[in-house]
């Protein structure tokens, strides 16, 4: 659930990074507010990080969006805080785990999880796979559906639920 900002975040947090110039003058605006209302002797430890070159851009397709937000963050990362990626054998995706997302039509969607996905638990118990689903919505036809657990498990998922996916979102290696 979102809360937006609070004064205390300016006292609490170190840093609060922001992806567009227009953010920042609310936020400097926010600060200098929360300064004023503090106590005698408290003042503001968060610093204000403007990440130059992710504004979003309608001209952009969101993954660019996307992409140009990590690079900043990584690269503000490295800078500020020495930062530097795990070596491969510690990363998540060399480990066992794996997430399957899938858009499954309604129809499959309840013969496969029951009408309003009671049945999950028993594919969860028989694949030993965690499954999260998305509320069915008016203007999105289907369901998205993440499937979680040990690759051989996922491995074997499109077998079971052949021709029930209109197509893969996506398998995060």
């Amino acid at each position: 659930m979102t809360q937006g900002l609070k004064e205390s975040h300016f006292y609490d947090w170190d840093f609060i990074l922001y992806f567009d110039e227009s953010i920042g003058k609310v936020l400097r605006a926010l600060k200098t507010a929360a300064q004023q209302s503090a106590p005698s002797g408290v003042i503001s430890t968060a610093k204000l990080v403007y990440l130059k070159g992710t504004e979003w851009n309608s001209c952009l397709l969101m993954r660019d969006t996307i992409d140009a937000v990590q690079i900043s963050l990584r690269t503000w990362l490295k800078k500020e805080l020495g930062w530097a990626w795990p070596p491969i054998e510690e990363r998540v995706r060399s480990g066992p785990w794996r997430t399957k997302e899938l858009v499954i039509p309604e129809d499959a969607f309840q013969t496969m999880f029951g009408i309003d996905g009671s049945e999950s638990d028993k594919v969860e118990a028989r694949t030993g796979c965690t499954i999260k689903f998305a509320d069915p919505h008016p203007l999105r036809p289907g369901r998205l559906v993440s499937i979680t657990g040990p690759r051989e498990s996922l491995s074997s998922l499109p077998d079971e639920y052949r021709g029930a996916a209109s197509f893969p979102i996506g398998f995060r290696k």
